[in-house]
């Protein structure tokens, strides 16, 4: 039998690469910006659904411009990772700015006070089972997570675990950074 352009295989059959990726995960340094949506339990399931596609219109925007991954949406928890694809010494700073122009976008899409949103950033390092941004996974993800929902309204926490201690700073509504 002519094995011409064919991958080549071992005595079990099995496609080699494809076991290397299924077992062989990846650890990444990342950037992670966390947002806890928290929408008026006022709004009718009509308004709801408007604002959900604004919010998401908003985001992947956003998203683009500051090349950020979308990680997760889950129970009012927006996930985003940046430095996942490509690593930057700037992927901090463009974090923060990323989670600037949501925040503002955001406030100026809520005319009515319905919506409230905790904002929270971290970096560290996380590890992938399948070089997949989706099932990357990590403490500082997991701290990301409960420093937004703590978050009070449009304010963004920043976790930094670099010198082994948690220390918070708190960006309130009106911070901005200069270039």
């Amino acid at each position: 039998a002519s094995t011409a352009g064919a991958a080549p295989r071992n005595v079990l059959d099995l496609d080699i690469d494809a076991l290397k990726e299924s077992l062989v995960g990846e650890k990444r340094h990342v950037a992670i910006l966390v947002i806890h949506q928290r929408l008026s339990r006022q709004l009718d399931a009509e308004a709801l659904v408007e604002r959900h596609a604004q919010i998401d219109a908003v985001t992947k925007t956003l998203a683009r411009q500051w090349q950020a991954s979308l990680h997760s949406r889950q129970g009012g928890f927006l996930t985003f990772l940046l430095g996942f694809e490509r690593a930057s010494q700037n992927d901090v700073l463009q974090a923060a700015n990323f989670a600037l122009s949501l925040r503002d976008a955001l406030q100026a899409i809520d005319v009515s006070g319905a919506m409230s949103f905790g904002f929270a950033l971290s970096h560290g390092e996380v590890f992938s089972p399948d070089q997949s941004v989706e099932r990357a996974d990590g403490p500082m993800l997991t701290l990301a997570t409960e420093l937004a929902r703590a978050a009070s309204s449009f304010a963004i926490v920043l976790g930094d675990e670099s010198r082994g201690d948690t220390i918070y700073y708190r960006l309130e509504p009106g911070f901005a950074l200069s270039p």
